[in-house]
């Protein structure tokens, strides 16, 4: 044949779109496809973004000193448009039990345990200090991401 090779593929690949395309209009989806499989990985990739988008957002935001009319969703004397729509659009979790201080607070959200349960009771943690959470304690990230 006088036919090259990528010119051979390229009349392969049209008929067998033909085919495909024919299938489909005539219904018949379920029929094994003329043209070859996607490989795994794009497979996978393709399965992981159809995941992606029917999966959640979780945004967290954690303030400081922030009293309980310091928001424009208890006091329309604040302006927050971006808290406001946030809490609109979300779940604000504002019943729970805290610390006075950043250090047992964030420890207390990071790992959803009490701050005495992991060491983090007393006050501020400072950037000199040789200690921290346990590294036996598993944060809500890392719970979040195994749970898919």
């Amino acid at each position: 044949s006088s036919e090259t090779g990528s010119a051979r593929s390229l009349r392969t690949a049209a008929m067998a779109m033909k085919v495909v395309t024919a299938a489909v209009v005539a219904g018949m989806v379920a029929a094994t496809p003329a043209i070859p499989q996607r490989s795994e990985a794009a497979a996978l990739a393709s399965k992981k973004s159809a995941e992606a988008q029917t999966k959640p957002n979780v945004v967290t935001v954690m303030i400081d000193d922030l009293g309980w009319n310091d928001v424009g969703w208890h006091d329309p004397n604040f302006y927050t448009p971006t808290m406001d729509a946030l809490a609109d659009s979300g779940v604000v979790l504002e019943r729970f039990y805290t610390a006075p201080t950043c250090t047992p607070s964030r420890s207390q959200f990071m790992t959803g345990r009490y701050n005495i349960r992991n060491g983090m009771q007393d006050s501020v943690l400072h950037s000199t200090e040789p200690r921290g959470v346990p590294l036996t304690e598993q944060f809500l990230s890392t719970k979040l991401q195994s749970s898919g």
